[in-house]
């Protein structure tokens, strides 16, 4: 509620209270924590906006988990100040823009795949994709992945490009500024690849029983 009221939902707790319970009984959104109370968009949602339908998928407590600190970089980073694009196909066109080629791209099944990667431009015009942490995953594994799937991205945009992982905990950053160091990080250094600590803590999540059952 409090990142809802952030975004713009509404000015004050208690007015963010009803229009979610407003959404939520028009069908576009559904509770599924009970602390802290979460809501996650439905299909009637996505196909309204046009938005990519893994939104409305159910997710395990970690996937959420991982959602709430994606929308608290945002909240955050925004404020650098930082211009994110969010359209897939318009991620496309500004990393083509900047030099790098569509076949240099991290690709998926033969596809250019950028969907759950946040893109920004800084304000001294530095291009960022920014990854959200997978607790489940090791940092030493991510490092390694992440890098291999935006080598090509930093080989045609070396100059103003940075990979960030968004992390929430400062033992994930010193892990992650120790693999940047190493050859794992391939053409990366601690420069071009950083971890981001997100000031607001992600509390543990309660799925609600009606989540459980479905």
């Amino acid at each position: 509620m409090e990142q809802a009221q952030k975004l713009g939902l509404a000015n004050s707790p208690t007015r963010v209270a009803v229009q979610l319970e407003v959404l939520k009984n028009a069908g576009f959104l559904r509770q599924i924590a009970n602390y802290p109370v979460i809501h996650q968009v439905t299909k009637s949602a996505t196909r309204l906006a046009g938005l990519d339908l893994m939104a409305r998928r159910r997710h395990t407590r970690l996937t959420i988990r991982c959602r709430l600190l994606g929308v608290n970089f945002y909240l955050e980073a925004k404020a650098w100040p930082a211009e994110f694009t969010f359209a897939h196909s318009e991620k496309i066109t500004v990393l083509n823009a900047a030099g790098c080629p569509t076949d240099a791209l991290p690709h998926v099944a033969g596809r250019p795949y950028l969907w759950q990667d946040f893109l920004l431009r800084r304000a001294d015009g530095t291009l960022c994709v920014a990854v959200v942490d997978r607790p489940d995953n090791t940092p030493k594994y991510q490092t390694r992945t992440l890098t291999q799937r935006y080598s090509g991205v930093l080989e045609h945009v070396a100059s103003e490009f940075r990979l960030i992982v968004v992390v929430g905990s400062e033992g994930r950053v010193r892990l992650y500024r120790k693999w940047a160091a190493q050859p794992i990080a391939g053409q990366f250094t601690q420069h071009t690849l950083k971890p981001y600590l997100v000031r607001t803590p992600i509390p543990q999540v309660n799925i609600s029983l009606e989540e459980k059952q479905q």
